[in-house]
Formats: C-alpha cells, structure tokens, sequence
C-alpha cells in the first residue's frame, strides 16, 4: 500500500502529535504491508518555514515530496490539491492526518488520529486559539475522513460523547490503536549538574498538566522525610504557564530545577536514573510519559483518571491530583522503600512491553485496509 503520511508537526519543537507522528512513520517504515510512504512535511493548513528539523527516514521505501518546499510553495501545492488541480504526489492509496488537520484529498480516503478531545471537555486548560484550531480541524474530519484511530479508549469514550454518537450514527471505520514509548539511545553520560538523586517531572508546562500540585506536594515530601531528592522538571514552556514559571522562579534550584526542552539522549538518561516520574496530569488523551518512564524502569506517579489508568494499568502508585499531599505520601513511600522501588520499577518494565511502535505500525497498516474498503463501498453507493 502507497501511504501519505502527515509529519508536518514533526518540524518544529516536537510536542505529543509531532512525537506520534515521527514515532509512527518511522515504524511505518519498517512494516511490510506498507510498499510507498510518503512523508508529507507540509499537511493541508499546516504549514512550515522551515523543514529541515522534519521526520527523515532513509529508505529506498520512503520519499518526502514537500521537504524543503518553501511555506509559499507548500500552500500553494495544498491549495491546488485541495481543489483538484493538482494531483497529489506518488498516488498515494490513502492520506494519514496526525496534526489535526483535515483537508479535502479528492479521490483518496483520509484517515484522521484523534489524541483527545480535551479542547471541548476541558476548554480551561487550553488558550482560545488552541481551541478554534482542534476544534475546526476535528469538525473538518467529520466531514472529509473516512476513518479514525484514537490513542486510547477514554479519547474513543469522549469523542463519541461530545459528537452524540456520530461514530455509530455514521457507521465509520474506527479503531483504538495505543501510542507506545519514544526509543531513548542508551547512554551513561549525564546531562550537565544533574542530581545523584532526583524526582522527574516530564511535559509541556501547561495548566492541564497540574504542575502546581507538583511543587505543593514536593514542598510537602521535603519537609516530611529526611534528605529529601530535588526535583527535575523536563518540557517545553506551554501556555498559560507564567504563574508556575514565577513560582518555580523563586524556589532555590537544589530544591526545583526546570530544565526546559530536553533532547531525546538526555531525556532517555533522566528517566533511567530518576527516583520516580510523578504525572497528576488532569486530563490525558494517552500520556506518553507514563509509559516512557516504565519503559525506561522509572516508578510512575500518576493521576487515577482519564485514560492513564488504561495506559499504566496495575504497575503505577495512582494518587488524586486535586490533592497534593496524596502526592507527596506516594513519594515519601517510594523514597523510604528500596523494596517497592524495586517492584514498580519491574512492574514498570513488564507493563510497557504490551505497548511497541512495531505492533502499533502493523495495527494501523491494518486499520489502512479496511478503510480503503470502506472509501470504495462509500463510493460505489454514492454512483
């Protein structure tokens, strides 16, 4: 099957779509029901000034079309497409959106990921031109896909709640098919002034992702257990995130250190050698991080709601995020115990080997056939 592949997230500072999208396409590469992929570095009204820091895979199976395109040059080519004057580069059989975005692909079925829909059950945890972006590009999907992959059931469970069901009203291909962890190069060298011990805080600083209940719970753990471990907080800054950036700010750097956008290398390292992730994220559409850090045989911390209970199962310590000091007991439990250390780090290790880029390419190259069928059936019916 010839595939067009959306990796225009993967161009910028990657976030949770660019990382699936680059995860996915590299795996896709390596599947063998998958004869052509086509990576698209500009994806209908996303469009990039620059390409270069893209998803690159080499292989003679695997071309990139628009990579190098100037933002004029890929408007111009998605305009056309869109409108049927030009045709889309190396036939593909089906077109694949990571980035929420929808666009027409005239004679070719879309498929269209769904990572949440938190935008619309949660809108005071995203900034309003977030909302206006996810918002039109999933109703753009109602109208333009043929079929949807959501990361986790929960995200399923909401998008069927908050679109009355049109998922069984319409009859449309979809499937649940689970993200799985980024591969880490193995390393032993240490990111600069890094803490023998520490406690690890992972993702975008946003309010969704309840890093105030982080700090009042690790000024709680500080003060309850002798020598306490600093804590490490590894992510972009989100939006809406100004307050949390003062408080961090204002706290001594052996007690709190925000390390920003981390690279994969270093990431890989933090997670390995860290005390515990701690993740009391509000709302998650998967939640890459709890599964990264198992993966890597970090304890996990983690919020009891949502889709993190799907994504953890039984191998996380889970606490009540609107309430910190059950945080901060989670912690002093793991700091004063070697012995359950040791059990969530193994727990960790055998619950991340059910989630794997391999088995979540196979199941979407599957999910590709059966949408092809279905876009013909569609067709035929509409003669």
């Amino acid at each position: 099957m010839r595939v067009a592949f959306d990796v225009a997230q993967t161009c910028t500072q990657k976030a949770g779509c660019g990382y699936y999208a680059d995860s996915l396409a590299q795996a896709l590469a390596e599947t063998a029901d998958i004869e052509r992929l086509i990576l698209l570095h500009h994806f209908g009204s996303w469009i990039n000034f620059e390409t270069a820091a893209g998803t690159a895979i080499e292989s003679e199976r695997v071309s990139a079309p628009f990579k190098g395109l100037s933002h004029e040059a890929g408007r111009d080519a998605w305009k056309a497409i869109q409108q049927g004057t030009r045709e889309f580069p190396e036939s593909p059989q089906i077109v694949h959106s990571c980035s929420y975005r929808a666009p027409r692909t005239p004679g070719i079925p879309l498929v269209f990921t769904v990572h949440d829909v938190c935008f619309w059950t949660h809108p005071e945890f995203t900034t309003e031109a977030n909302r206006i972006e996810c918002q039109t590009g999933l109703l753009d999907a109602l109208k333009h896909a043929t079929g949807f992959i959501f990361v986790s059931k929960h995200a399923r469970d909401e998008f069927e709640k908050v679109t009355g069901g049109w998922l069984a009203h319409t009859g449309r291909p979809w499937t649940v098919i689970h993200s799985a962890p980024r591969r880490f190069p193995e390393t032993n060298h240490s990111p600069a002034n890094i803490p023998e011990r520490y406690w690890l805080a992972v993702g975008s600083v946003e309010p969704r992702k309840n890093y105030e209940a982080i700090l009042d719970a690790h000024e709680i753990y500080c003060r309850a257990v002798d020598q306490p471990a600093p804590l490490l907080i590894a992510g972009s800054r989100g939006w809406l995130s100004d307050d949390i950036h003062r408080r961090i700010a204002a706290l001594p750097d052996t007690q709190v250190r925000y390390l920003g956008f981390v690279s994969d290398e270093d990431l890989g390292y933090l997670y390995r050698h860290s005390l515990g992730c701690l993740f009391p994220s509000w709302y998650e559409g998967f939640g890459l991080p709890v599964i990264e850090a198992m993966a890597n045989g970090c304890p996990v911390i983690c919020s009891d709601r949502a889709s993190i209970p799907e994504v953890a199962g039984d191998a996380a310590l889970y606490i009540d995020p609107a309430d910190p000091r059950s945080i901060s007991d989670a912690m002093a439990q793991i700091h004063s115990r070697p012995d359950l250390y040791s059990n969530l780090r193994q727990k960790g290790l055998n619950r991340s080997q059910a989630f794997t880029w391999a088995k979540t390419a196979q199941k979407t190259a599957a999910f590709y056939q059966t949408v092809v069928r279905a876009y013909r059936d569609i067709r035929r019916s509409d003669d």
